[in-house]
């Protein structure tokens, strides 16, 4: 899935995290 908290990788917690943060619909 990518998340962050599933997924502690710095990579996916970046990216996805930014993400989520910006577009949490996407």
């Amino acid at each position: 899935t990518g998340d962050p908290t599933l997924e502690p990788s710095p990579f996916f917690t970046t990216l996805h995290g930014y993400r989520r943060l910006y577009a949490p619909e996407g």
